[in-house]
């Protein structure tokens, strides 16, 4: 009977150890066609946004790329902000990724604090006064869909 209890324990309470991971979640709008979430990662500590940023056709001699500090994720229900930690793979404005050319990717990761497990659905915010194409994303669902 210990064993059973033991086993049961375990079993729900490995997803809240090992975190919570979204593959491409959906939203319902987005500032830039340059920039897509590929993974939206909940761990112990952070809330972690896997993305890239494609430089289109019409960049043939290139563009650049970088995050705003102020960057932000508002959950949508609570109205809370949670700051950009930190990023990787992305410099900080007004330093800058250049991009040699079109159909460049670079990959990077925003920290933020780590999120509650029941967020639905969050906004990825970076400061709309300072810079002329932010990354934002409205609406992005953090719930699991049925297959």
């Amino acid at each position: 009977m210990r064993f059973l209890f033991l086993f049961i324990f375990i079993i729900f309470s490995v997803p809240c150890a090992i975190g919570q991971s979204y593959q491409s979640p959906p939203f319902e709008g987005k500032s830039t066609a340059m920039v897509d979430i590929t993974k939206i990662e909940i761990t112990n500590k952070y809330t972690i946004v896997y993305m890239s940023c494609t430089t289109p056709e019409e960049f043939s001699f290139g563009g650049w790329a970088c995050i705003t500090r102020t960057a932000y994720i508002l959950d949508v229900a609570s109205n809370k902000r949670l700051k950009l930690i930190r990023s990787k793979g992305i410099p900080y404005c007004p330093n800058k990724y250049k991009f040699s050319g079109s159909h460049q990717t670079i990959k990077f990761k925003l920290y933020f604090p780590k999120i509650n497990y029941d967020v639905r659905h969050i906004h990825i915010i970076e400061d709309l006064s300072n810079i002329a194409n932010p990354f934002n994303f409205y609406n992005v669902y953090l719930k699991p869909l049925a297959h």
